[in-house]
């Protein structure tokens, strides 16, 4: 059976309330010290990764037609669209806040704190989203016309497409927080059952319009359609899983304090992660063209989707930590380390196909024109992506301990520094000067989370420094990758000779260990 909170108190009662109900996510009472941890996790992980999936999928097969039947520049205009959604989906108030809280609450018996810390996220989120998306319909004509020079042709489609993302923020910050109740009850099953149609939608909603209309606005009328649907499933999803935040809105002042300080930190974190991750685009447009912002833009977008397989396993880890840091602080070590191996094992492949097959994958996908100006830029946007994912997991951990005000200070220190090199890298080397600062930007933030992640929690200090060394290794491989000859063959033979050495050393190093004989138990459970 699993466990549901029961409609008056809101307290722990043991009761099925959706399946599937052996080894459930939302099982309020589980004790991550037991021997189906691995199990779990592992489940969980393969939801999340079946939700990373379907977008990498869509976006594969829908960019190519859309960069085609748009043209470099309306599809520039597109992409920029996309970034300004991803953006404000970073914005919302309270949904990491809400994950780390919620599990916090389930760990330490608290259980009847989750729904007034519920509605006073959605308000709070409400009444910001709405605010922000005021200021950014205000802000849109100013926008197209001065700072992205938006060509004539293109301005009114993509002035109305703008007010159409304006329309949308309130649904996409809400859709964040629901996600992120759900996530706190590691129900992630449930959360890929709205996350993957969305993705998908996001990338194949613009190429349903096309028999129609090549209108930008349709295109973007499409994705914001699928997302307010999403949140309303999202809402309703979590009324059946929690049945007793339907009986009303209500709140406990006391709370205020906790969520403001958590989400309030972790607000300013997300308002620097789109300017800094999302502002390139604009940059380029500014400073060389809308057909660059295509030749960036696509690379970019395949690699950023990349890097939710490592987000997948950090979703999974941040519930499962901040229950551990209160209830079972013994564990917190073997959950560090079950994070770490699956990022490496994860991503150092991804990563090293393409740094090696950059100019070939993009000859292929794209065409040979594409491919010429676009593969040094997907070469440095992926060294940088394998950055960012080994540094998920000691983040989750710094969220986990209650620190969130170590990475948004890094990112206020940070964010006029990688202005600065962004402008200088792209005045001197244009596309490619703006993946290299993508990519620094990146590994200084690593680099700084791993140093506070061991410092603040030195039970995950040992598999913390051996991934360090890991990635250290790794730099060399992803360097000799981008000097080989264009010689298809050569490439291919240190590729797999690459990978074979790789997965010799993942076997005397990285172990399946507890993980594996976890499965086992609980299969024999069953």
């Amino acid at each position: 059976m699993q466990a549901q909170l029961d409609l008056r108190s809101c307290r722990v009662s043991r009761a099925t309330v959706i399946e599937p109900p052996r080894y459930g996510a939302a099982d309020v009472n589980r004790d991550f010290s037991a021997p189906v941890r691995g199990y779990r996790l592992g489940r969980n992980l393969l939801w999340n990764l079946a939700g990373t999936a379907a977008p990498m999928l869509a976006a594969l097969v829908c960019i190519p037609i859309l960069v085609h039947a748009l043209g470099a520049q309306r599809f520039g205009v597109l992409a920029i669209a996309w970034a300004l959604i991803g953006g404000f989906g970073l914005l919302d108030f309270a949904s990491i806040a809400l994950t780390k809280l919620i599990a916090e609450r389930i760990g330490n018996g608290h259980s009847e704190q989750i729904p007034p810390l519920f509605w006073i996220g959605v308000l709070l989120t409400l009444a910001s989203s709405a605010v922000l998306a005021g200021v950014f319909a205000a802000a849109c004509p100013f926008l197209v016309r001065h700072i992205l020079k938006v060509p004539m042709a293109l301005r009114l489609d993509t002035l109305n497409a703008f007010y159409l993302i304006a329309v949308a923020i309130p649904a996409v910050t809400l859709g964040k927080v629901f996600r992120g109740v759900l996530a706190s009850l590691q129900r992630f099953d449930l959360v890929n059952y709205v996350r993957i149609p969305l993705s998908v939608l996001t990338f194949l909603g613009p190429v349903m319009v096309l028999p129609f209309t090549h209108s930008l606005v349709w295109a973007v009328a499409a994705i914001a359609s699928a997302w307010i649907v999403s949140s309303l499933v999202q809402l309703i999803i979590c009324f059946q899983v929690i049945p007793c935040l339907a009986s009303g809105p209500f709140f406990r002042l006391s709370l205020v304090p906790t969520l403001l300080s958590f989400g309030g930190w972790m607000t300013v974190f997300n308002i620097t992660v789109p300017l800094m991750v999302y502002v390139d685009r604009f940059v380029i447009g500014a400073m060389i063209s809308m057909s660059a912002v295509a030749w960036y833009a696509t690379p970019h977008e395949f690699v950023t989707k990349l890097s939710i397989v490592s987000a997948a396993g950090a979703g999974v880890l941040l519930p499962a930590l901040a229950e551990s840091v209160e209830g079972d602080p013994g564990s917190i070590a073997g959950l560090v380390d079950w994070g770490m191996k699956y990022t490496i094992l994860a991503m150092f492949p991804i990563t090293l196909v393409i740094e090696t097959f950059a100019r070939d994958g993009l000859d292929l996908w794209l065409g040979h024109g594409f491919a010429l100006h676009a593969a040094v830029a997907l070469q440095w946007l992926g060294v940088g992506v394998f950055f960012n994912a080994m540094a998920a997991v000691p983040m989750m951990l710094i969220l986990a301990v209650h620190r969130p005000d170590i990475p948004a200070k890094l990112h206020l220190v940070e964010a006029p520094l990688y202005l600065a090199v962004l402008y200088c890298l792209t005045y001197a080397y244009g596309i490619n000067g703006v993946a290299a600062a993508a990519a620094m930007m990146f590994a200084c933030d690593g680099l700084v989370w791993f140093a506070f992640a061991r410092a603040l929690v030195p039970a995950g200090a040992e598999p913390l420094r051996r991934s360090l060394w890991a990635m250290a290794a790794s730099l060399p491989v992803f360097a000799l990758a981008v000097m080989l000859p264009d010689m298809p063959a050569v490439k291919l033979a240190f590729l797999c000779l690459a990978l074979g050495i790789f997965a010799l050393w993942a076997f005397c190093t990285l172990p399946l260990g507890v993980y594996g004989a976890d499965r086992e138990s609980a299969q024999a459970s069953t």
